[in-house]
């Protein structure tokens, strides 16, 4: 079971250096083996979550990039009625983390497909069902792909945009990422 687990990830990568080294045109690079919005933290791959036949997720473990904690309040923006982005604030030092943009992260936001989430908007404490922000600590990135491999790999190649970045599902996740509490996450596709 634990070689399945890793086959996603690794395929990933697998794909992105395929379309690299088979076209000479192709001027990208392949980053890393993590979607580019975790560019902004220090994160480390935490675990690959088979959903089911077709589904599979990635979690990323996130710290503060200053001070290496993990223990943040979640701001959100809001664009007229859509929560559309996700900022880490950390609970030690402060620091701002710009972990997730809905405009531009995702596979809509790396397609463009997001003229109706125009504008600056405002970012919010996230403070759930009560008043008071929440604290969250132990905080996980998760990133759900619910596309087949051979699909991602022709519109990775077609559009230039790594493969590991056309996410359909992003959620912030507290504990354990396969099954931990989720308090915000937002559809991609």
């Amino acid at each position: 079971m634990a070689e399945e687990m890793t086959s996603f990830r690794a395929a990933l990568v697998g794909l992105e250096n395929s379309i690299l080294q088979n076209d000479p045109s192709e001027t990208r690079k392949l980053a890393s083996d993590r979607p580019r919005c975790l560019e902004g933290s220090k994160f480390a791959f935490a675990k690959e979550i088979r959903i089911d036949e077709r589904v599979n997720a990635l979690a990323f473990a996130v710290r503060c990039t200053n001070c290496d904690t993990s223990e943040f309040v979640l701001k959100q923006r809001l664009l007229g009625d859509s929560i559309t982005a996700l900022e880490l604030e950390c609970q030690n030092c402060k620091q701002l983390i710009e972990i997730f943009d809905g405009t531009k992260h995702g596979y809509d936001g790396e397609l463009g497909n997001t003229d109706h989430l125009s504008g600056e908007g405002t970012f919010q404490k996230y403070c759930g069902d009560g008043q008071v922000p929440v604290t969250l600590k132990n905080v996980h990135a998760r990133f759900t792909y619910n596309i087949e491999l051979s699909e991602l790999g022709e519109i990775s190649k077609d559009e230039h945009i790594s493969s590991i970045d056309l996410f359909d599902w992003f959620e912030i996740v507290i504990g354990d990422p396969d099954d931990g509490e989720v308090p915000w996450q937002y559809e991609c596709a």
